[in-house]
């Protein structure tokens, strides 16, 4: 990757991005930056030439826009082809590039402000230098203690949850906690899960695959519907409270203790699924179903993907006593998925404050985007695009009244970058529904990629 200097003269009555664009477009027409190269990020170059992101972006989108470098998506800049007066001293071409061992299939549009992999990486080196002999042991069967007392500082003093590392389970992502879940319930006769409808249906199939019954009971302005809950009968309830995918409802406090009674008076568990409870941009986020439990009924899940980066496949379920003991007694039949560095990293990274900041950062930067895209969608969605869910998490739930085909929809938004997934229980014959992700859309892009979008669309 060409190292890039900026020479800037602070009497020039030129901007300072537009002398960074000269000063890397003559760089490419001379040849010293070679067709095909890689150029640096925008955030990396930032930090060395001690610039704002702003001033990079801008340049790098003349460079863009003038047709000196492309982007590709997930992996960065490249020089085009075909430019430079040397063109023999060219290393790469554009098609060349799409071998480059660096580069991300993604199609999708990535923002290199969503998380700064610097803490990351000097975590990372720690424990890899300090702490290496840790790693030649296998991980602690319930993940790494370190991990899992940090999980239950984080969750006392950010969300109200009262717990013991002792009762926290890590795994390699969700469906792994899911899996896990699954056969710790079995154990303990419970072999009938109530799900949300609509719902999040890749958790349906994982509990039918297990060979539990499942009953979809409908959710309303306030949440799942109590009263179609099963009694008498032994069972768990999977629900969303804080962030119901894909509507978005809230679930109010009286709801909340009706579904603690529910479970109490019937012998049953709640299945809380708290994710995106952080990203919550309007209004202060409601506290957790599991610290309003005084009975011991509720089991309480987590994940990192959406509060640090999705790549990061480390999740948690917090047991209540009774099912810990279930989990302590089958143990010869579990292995740790979880990879040790991984979880020895990010229980650093809790330790040295960057996960709450983090996460602070990221309920700012999300906030702006979230309000930019209803701004954007007002504007150029006509009266064709209606938004719900627009409170908090990654994505916006959309209702697009069209008569183009859902999966035309979602290519059409691939195409130019967006990420979206369609919502088969929301849409009907001529309003297609979808959840689509604003949150990895740089927010200076965001009216211009929504706008092209629309007018594909609509």
């Amino acid at each position: 990757m060409k190292q890039i200097l900026l020479n800037y003269d602070n009497s020039s009555s030129l901007p300072l991005y537009e002398q960074l664009y000269l000063n890397i477009k003559n760089q490419i027409i001379s040849g010293d930056i070679k067709a095909g190269e890689k150029i640096p990020s925008i955030r990396f170059l930032a930090t060395n030439l001690s610039v704002s992101v702003t001033t990079i972006m801008q340049s790098y989108n003349q460079l863009l826009a003038e047709g000196y470098i492309f982007s590709k998506p997930g992996s960065g800049y490249y020089v085009e082809s075909g430019i430079s007066n040397n063109s023999s001293n060219s290393i790469l071409t554009s098609q060349e590039a799409e071998e480059d061992f660096h580069k991300d299939e993604t199609p999708y549009i990535n923002d290199d402000e969503v998380f700064d992999f610097n803490k990351w990486k000097k975590c990372s080196n720690k424990i890899f230098t300090e702490y290496s002999d840790s790693l030649l042991f296998e991980s602690d069967i319930k993940g790494e203690y370190n991990l899992r007392l940090e999980i239950s500082k984080y969750l006392r003093q950010s969300r109200g949850v009262n717990t013991k590392p002792e009762n926290i389970i890590i795994s390699a992502g969700t469906q792994q906690i899911a899996f896990h879940l699954g056969r710790i319930l079995k154990k303990d006769d419970v072999n009938f899960i109530a799900l949300e409808s609509p719902g999040y249906s890749p958790v349906k199939s994982m509990f039918s695959e297990a060979s539990f019954n499942t009953v979809d009971i409908p959710v309303s302005a306030s949440g799942i519907e109590i009263k179609m809950l099963p009694s008498n009968l032994k069972s768990a309830v999977y629900v969303n409270p804080s962030n119901q995918f894909p509507t978005g409802v809230v679930m109010p406090a009286g709801r909340r203790y009706e579904i603690l009674e529910w479970a109490y008076n019937n012998n049953c568990y709640v299945i809380e699924d708290d994710y995106n409870s952080e990203l919550r941009y309007f209004g202060q986020p409601l506290p957790p179903i599991k610290s309003l439990d005084s009975n011991d009924r509720v089991i309480y899940l987590g994940s990192f993907s959406s509060t640090l980066f999705s790549a990061i496949k480390v999740s948690y379920m917090v047991l209540t006593d009774k099912l810990t003991k279930v989990f302590d007694d089958m143990t010869q039949n579990y292995t740790q998925t979880c990879s040790k560095a991984e979880q020895l990293t990010l229980a650093l990274y809790m330790r040295e404050g960057y996960y709450y900041t983090a996460i602070k950062k990221k309920r700012s930067l999300y906030t702006k985007k979230l309000q930019q895209a209803i701004v954007s969608f007002s504007k150029y969605g006509k009266d064709n695009i209606k938004l719900i869910n627009k409170k908090s998490g990654l994505s916006l739930t959309i209702i697009v009244a069209t008569k183009k085909a859902p999966d035309m929809l979602v290519t059409d938004a691939k195409n130019i970058g967006i990420r979206t997934y369609y919502i088969e229980a929301l849409s009907s014959n001529n309003e297609i529904a979808l959840s689509l992700y604003y949150s990895s859309i740089p927010v200076n892009m965001i009216d211009s990629k929504i706008n092209e979008l629309c007018n594909i669309w609509l």
